[in-house]
């Protein structure tokens, strides 16, 4: 069955750039940290309360807190060239059983956090005169019914919605706004699923592909949308899911 991308193919897309990346201290965030710096980039991830002293603090729900963040990597390096929106919390339960605080949580963090960071870099390019690319990363569930995540999937069909309107305002500037949208992937999101007898084997039975995806997977996407070989790629949502959603 088909493998991940070699690292080595990335070599180059990103040189000369400045990429900040979201959420960067989970598994999907810290594979495309990794296959940013392969690119070549310099690369600055973030995480609300990181272990990993590499990661900077940077809360996505905090309008003050992205604004500081993003005029300190722009006085270190003078540029910020790609935002890769990955920061997400989950929220798997019945929906019965969701609370207002859990909902409004994922809202925060997962689409107010997106549209945060989004609005802070753009104004920072077009008060530059500067181009750029924001990548979005949502998920397959923005796309197909799961009973126990109403509430994620909520927040990825937002992603997904607020990126069509992001990749028409701000494309007259040279900013291009395009989704990743990862299928079933080994996260540390998805840990508590395959605690469950058989959820293991039941997603790797859906997936044409015949395997679960791993951030390897997800991350040359990332790079390709982040980096000038997508130069007239705008407002699209790309499936990263082994062929998962046209089973659904």
């Amino acid at each position: 069955m088909p493998e991940a991308t070699d690292a080595g193919a990335l070599t180059g897309l990103l040189t000369g750039k400045t990429v900040w990346v979201t959420g960067a201290g989970g598994t999907i965030g810290a594979g495309i940290v990794r296959a940013c710096e392969n690119a070549g980039a310099r690369v600055i991830g973030t995480g609300l309360s990181p272990n990993d002293p590499s990661i900077e603090v940077c809360d996505v729900r905090d309008s003050a807190s992205i604004d500081g963040f993003v005029d300190s990597v722009w006085d270190r390096y003078g540029s910020l060239d790609v935002l890769v929106n990955n920061a997400a919390v989950t929220v798997r339960k019945d929906i019965l059983e969701v609370t207002e605080a859990e909902w409004e949580n994922i809202f925060a963090v997962n689409v107010k956090g997106t549209f945060l960071c989004s609005q802070a870099v753009a104004r920072r390019l077009v008060d530059a005169g500067r181009p750029g690319s924001i990548v979005n990363i949502s998920s397959i569930n923005a796309s197909v019914a799961h009973a126990a995540t109403v509430a994620y999937a909520a927040t990825k069909g937002a992603i997904q919605t607020m990126s069509y309107g992001l990749a028409v305002a701000l494309g007259p500037h040279g900013i291009r706004v395009n989704v990743v949208a990862p299928g079933t992937v080994e996260s540390n999101l998805n840990a508590e699923r395959w605690t469950v007898p058989g959820n293991r084997e039941k997603a790797t039975e859906r997936t044409p592909l015949g395997r679960l995806g791993l951030a390897e997977d997800i991350a040359p996407t990332v790079v390709f949308l982040a980096s000038d070989m997508s130069s007239y790629t705008t407002g699209a949502v790309v499936h990263v899911d082994g062929g998962k959603l046209r089973l659904a």
